[in-house]
């Protein structure tokens, strides 16, 4: 591999320095694409979820009970 910064100027040092540039923007913005994708899928799978949860509480399907047994008076 050679260094980019020299004193002795290549033809193809400015070509190698876009080159890489470019392939680190094109590979930033796939990933971009991947977690938007992965952001968008985790969304619409936790709000079918609760739908569904919320279904089945309403036609008595499940039961939810309290997180805790103690019993607390308004007051």
């Amino acid at each position: 591999m050679r260094l980019l910064v020299s004193t002795d100027y290549e033809n193809d040092t400015n070509l190698m320095i876009i080159m890489w540039s470019v392939v680190l923007v094109i590979n930033r913005f796939f990933k971009y694409l991947i977690d938007e994708h992965d952001f968008y899928h985790n969304l619409k799978t936790g709000c079918t979820t609760s739908k569904v949860i919320k279904s089945m509480v309403f036609k008595k399907q499940i039961r939810l009970t309290p997180a805790t047994t103690k019993n607390y008076e308004e007051g």
